[in-house]
């Protein structure tokens, strides 16, 4: 099994008032690189990627351009996902014993610190946070957790529907939305107040979701049925159902920085699907390698693990 990480290039960005036909050469592979076993969550920071290799035990340390391997730093417990801290790295192990979860704490060398209990099996942090907030879901501690990055320390924990997906967050930090694998809901929080608005029934095991980037829409991958769905994020209804050209049991979706698309990665193919967030239609289909499970969108660049 080849076990890959694959980097495009947007090569150049349409305004997003613009409803043109997407180029032949939009998109542009860059590199694919082999690494280590099961690649999950990815960082890009200071010239260098930092990949969660949870296979391997380890957070890769590769350069950020060339994708050369530079360092290894051993994680048992399976870490899937990976976010900076003030004082290093914060690494969400996703296998521990018994029914606690926890955080570990690496510093800039990747040493091991300190311990941080969270709900059981945490996997992926959000792709951003807002302020020194890091949010963190545990799939199999139905809970969202909120982690202050420079004091190091859990603010809360929220409770979540059955088995939580990785959120994602307004920029203002008021609302996160939770996709609830097991439930065909997603949780929509009032971090503000401290509560849960309401759940949104949705297609069939969403699994992973982006907000659009002017904030209107929330778009979450339904592995189960094959679709990506838009909630508006003011009246927390479904707007839209797309299925055509979204390829089998995809996983999740990112936005790109440009505003114009997001991507969404068909774990049951080889294939990362194109999603015009305005037209609210798929333009084109990525070929990666086997599983693409997790991508990381940086400047003009699209990572994917695979």
């Amino acid at each position: 099994m080849r076990v890959l990480f694959s980097l495009f290039l947007s090569s150049f960005i349409l305004s997003p008032v613009m409803a043109a036909p997407v180029a032949d050469d939009l998109f542009v592979e860059l590199k694919e690189v082999k690494v280590g076993r099961a690649p999950h969550g990815s960082r890009l920071h200071d010239g260098k990627l930092y990949i969660a290799m949870a296979g391997e035990d380890e957070i890769w340390v590769l350069n950020g351009e060339t994708l050369a391997l530079e360092a290894k730093w051993p994680v048992p417990g399976v870490p899937l996902g990976l976010i900076k801290t003030d004082s290093g790295w914060l690494v969400a192990p996703f296998r521990a014993e018994g029914d606690q979860g926890y955080l570990l704490a690496l510093d800039e060398e990747g040493k091991p610190g300190e311990h941080f209990p969270v709900p059981k099996a945490p996997s992926l942090f959000s792709p951003y946070k807002t302020s020194d907030i890091a949010y963190i879901v545990s799939e199999f501690g139905d809970g969202l957790t909120l982690f202050d990055t420079k004091a190091q320390k859990v603010i809360r924990t929220y409770k979540t529907g059955k088995r939580p997906y990785p959120a994602d967050i307004t920029r203002d930090g008021i609302l996160a939305f939770v996709p609830n694998r097991d439930e065909n809901t997603v949780s929509v929080i009032d971090l503000l107040n401290g509560k849960e608005i309401t759940k949104v029934p949705v297609c069939e095991q969403p699994e992973g979701g982006a907000l659009t980037e002017d904030q209107t829409s929330y778009m979450v991958a339904c592995g189960g049925s094959d679709a990506v769905a838009f909630i508006n994020t003011a009246s927390f209804e479904v707007t839209t159902i797309v299925k055509a050209g979204i390829g089998p049991r995809p996983f999740s979706v990112v936005a790109g920085e440009d505003g114009r698309y997001a991507y969404i990665n068909n774990s049951g193919a080889a294939s990362v699907s194109v999603l015009d967030t305005i037209e609210k239609r798929v333009v084109k289909q990525l070929t990666v390698g086997e599983k693409p499970i997790v991508m990381r969108v940086y400047g003009d660049r699209l990572y994917v693990a695979t």
